[in-house]
């Protein structure tokens, strides 16, 4: 990749749809010459451009984020979440998922009925920053559901617009 900017002028690079690793990569490559401005999609550049400067730095979640609890397990009806050696088991049948599965139903598990942002649960599970677009976190869960067994009464609702909360039979 090769990046010119004139030297009496600091540029901008503007990355659209692009993770926070590679725009970091980007800024990096560029070092000082320019400042890198993230944006999930092109309505987001847009927005971004609009503004009097963009923000510098990895975009800050909206709202509150959520930390990881202190306890070790979990329990809610019939699932089981041991975040020691990290099972997940429903009804006492053990289920297999992988690290983003797992973490993700490990928060929604941590606070039934809550309702998790896309920003918490992108900043809480992929430990990084949320650029606007869910399809990220929609994907997780779209993969997670099709785990949970069905009839177990386990439902991952969607609450349009915002994020998803676990559902657990009384």
């Amino acid at each position: 990749m090769s990046i010119d900017v004139a030297e009496t002028e600091q540029g901008y690079v503007l990355c659209v749809g692009l993770s926070l690793e590679a725009c970091g990569e980007v800024a990096r490559l560029v070092k000082d010459q320019a400042v890198v401005v993230a944006a999930a999609d092109t309505d987001g550049a847009r927005a971004l451009l609009a503004s009097d400067r963009p923000r510098h730095g990895a975009p800050e979640p909206r709202g509150e984020v959520a930390r990881p609890p202190t306890l070790t397990l979990i329990q809610r009806g019939p699932l089981r979440v041991d975040l020691a050696v990290r099972e997940v088991s429903i009804a006492g049948r053990l289920l297999h998922l992988s690290q983003r599965e797992f973490d993700l139903l490990a928060a929604l598990a941590s606070e039934i009925e809550r309702v998790w942002s896309f920003a918490e649960l992108t900043s809480r599970v992929w430990n990084t920053g949320y650029l606007g677009a869910p399809d990220v976190v929609t994907s997780a869960v779209k993969r997670l559901r099709k785990r949970l067994e069905p009839g177990t009464g386990l439902e991952i609702a969607s609450v349009r617009g915002i994020g998803y909360r676990l559902m657990v039979p009384a």
